[in-house]
């Protein structure tokens, strides 16, 4: 499997990665505001350098601000990659699901500490981005996760065609 795919964690501030799907290497990773005036050119042309994408579909509870913030941001990105990425190659991933794909546990907190332990360890020199912060580690561990699924469906689909 080659090319890239662009993770990306919604909300107000939204985390985003870039990941080598062959090597599955972080190539950059960074966090938008989805306020700012850059916001959608951004994201377009991040989706212009990505062939699949993997955005988060989060679990909100009971904050309305929260659920407002999230649900406009990632309506708004599935939006502005629609015309760059065909729909068969996005991917709306739970939280939980990427999460338990990488095996971590515990509750919120020790789940976030988690994916930010596991997103430093994914970093090498060569990766572009800026500091790391809880919403890009996010993006970073659910696209590796996403990677991982992607390659777990193209090997179901060749033996299926192969049966």
């Amino acid at each position: 499997m080659t090319g890239k795919l662009l993770s990306i964690d919604p909300g107000c501030k939204t985390g985003w990665a870039l990941i080598d799907l062959a090597s599955e290497r972080v190539v950059e990773f960074g966090v938008l505001r989805q306020v700012a005036p850059d916001f959608p050119e951004t994201i377009r042309a991040l989706a212009e350098r990505a062939q699949w994408v993997a955005v988060e579909d989060q679990y909100v509870g009971n904050d309305p601000h929260a659920a407002l913030c999230v649900a406009e941001s990632k309506g708004r990105i599935l939006g502005m990659v629609a015309g760059h990425i065909p729909p068969d190659r996005v991917r709306v991933i739970l939280a939980q699901t990427w999460q338990a794909r990488l095996k971590l546990k515990g509750k919120r907190k020790q789940r976030k500490r988690g994916a930010f332990i596991l997103a430093q360890a994914a970093l090498d020199l060569q990766t572009q981005g800026g500091p790391l912060t809880q919403d890009s580690a996010d993006a970073i561990c659910m696209g590796l996760a996403a990677v991982r699924m992607l390659k777990a469906e193209e090997l179901l689909d060749r033996r299926v065609s192969n049966a």
